[in-house]
């Protein structure tokens, strides 16, 4: 259960798949009789047990498509005994429809915003999260950064979506990062305590919350521009095209201060960077 209730609060697809008694020896004391569909439904997508042995191949198909779909999350899968041990007509197995991911768009009007926000902003900020690391649009989510050239925070869950050798990673000035920027894009974070509820944010900032799971927008702060898709999409190019000299110039003085904050702020010590260095000395 706990590997359900850690792939539910951090949103990862997974399919669980578990054995239980035989179907005729269900109220007798059997062994492993205990309802787990029913234990497993309040932390899944999808809990269920086939009816009969033909269903299997469909249930698998919807248990893999509901993980993936929509906000992701896991799936429990109950297999009776008599069920895994049963021989099917090779005849009777049909080999099923690939799976085709569907994807949330925000609206136009809402795109258009954000990216107006984003361009005219003398001090952005964008906030990586886990989610757009499990939208794996690492590629989309840098070339944003690069074409608008803001600075960006991960959180621990979307280090290296964009490199941490990156020179517009503020890792080391998060708090005047988080406290400063006047736009704030968050894609696919939690406003949580990794980042203090949004408390920290200055109270004049306009936030953008990029989230495929619309309840997590307005969640602890009041959003500017709520955007329900996957984090890092088409991100780049509507940038690409609306970028401009007069928001590149904007921002050169608040670099600057940035920069100086990033130099007098703790030192650019990571552990794995140390582990590594240390196995690199030993070798």
């Amino acid at each position: 259960m706990s590997g359900i209730f850690n792939s539910l609060v951090n949103n990862w697809p997974a399919v669980f798949i578990a054995g239980s008694c035989e179907t005729h020896l269900v109220g007798s004391g059997a062994f492993q009789e205990l309802d787990q569909v029913t234990l497993a439904k309040p932390y899944t997508k999808l809990s269920a047990k086939p009816n009969d042995v033909s269903q299997i191949g469909k249930l698998i198909r919807t248990a893999f498509n509901t993980a993936v779909a929509g906000k992701p999350g896991p799936v429990y899968l109950d297999f009776p005994a008599d069920y895994i041990q049963a021989q099917v007509d090779p005849k009777d197995v049909h080999i099923l429809p690939k799976f085709v991911r569907t994807y949330c768009t925000p609206s136009a009007d809402n795109l258009a915003d954000a990216a107006a926000a984003l361009l005219t902003a003398k001090a952005p900020l964008i906030i990586i999260g886990k989610g757009a690391a499990l939208s794996r649009t690492e590629d989309s989510i840098a070339e944003l950064v690069d074409i608008l050239k803001c600075p960006f925070l991960p959180t621990p869950m979307g280090k290296g979506v964009v490199s941490d050798h990156h020179e517009l990673n503020c890792s080391a000035a998060r708090s005047m990062a988080l406290e400063s920027a006047d736009v704030i894009l968050v894609l696919g974070a939690r406003l949580n305590w990794i980042l203090h509820f949004g408390k920290k944010f200055s109270k004049s900032a306009k936030i953008i919350h990029a989230d495929i799971d619309p309840t997590e927008i307005n969640k602890n702060v009041d959003i500017d521009i709520p955007l329900v898709a996957e984090a890092g999409d088409g991100g780049a190019q509507r940038a690409n095209r609306l970028y401009g000299e007069t928001a590149r110039k904007n921002r050169a003085k608040h670099a600057a201060s940035r920069d100086e904050a990033r130099v007098n702020g703790p030192a650019d010590v990571v552990p794995r960077r140390v582990q590594c260095a240390e196995t690199a000395d030993s070798a």
